[in-house]
């Protein structure tokens, strides 16, 4: 099933929303689940979004910024 970001309407998977809501929105982030990924996770040089794996890291930058 999928829900819509409430940032910016775009549609995920349930299982990725959070995932999505850190990575392009991370001032609205479940303070949490930032905290767990800043632990695990590669740094956006761009915007500074925690992502939880480098692979997660080039689909951000692809997705978000375009790279």
């Amino acid at each position: 099933m999928e829900r819509p970001c409430p940032v910016c309407k775009e549609l995920f998977p349930e299982s990725k929303l959070s995932e999505h809501l850190l990575s392009a929105h991370p001032e609205v982030g479940d303070p949490e689940l930032q905290k767990m990924h800043q632990r695990a996770g590669d740094k956006c040089p761009i915007c500074g979004a925690v992502l939880p794996s480098g692979e997660a890291l080039a689909e951000h930058n692809a997705r978000v910024h375009g790279l």
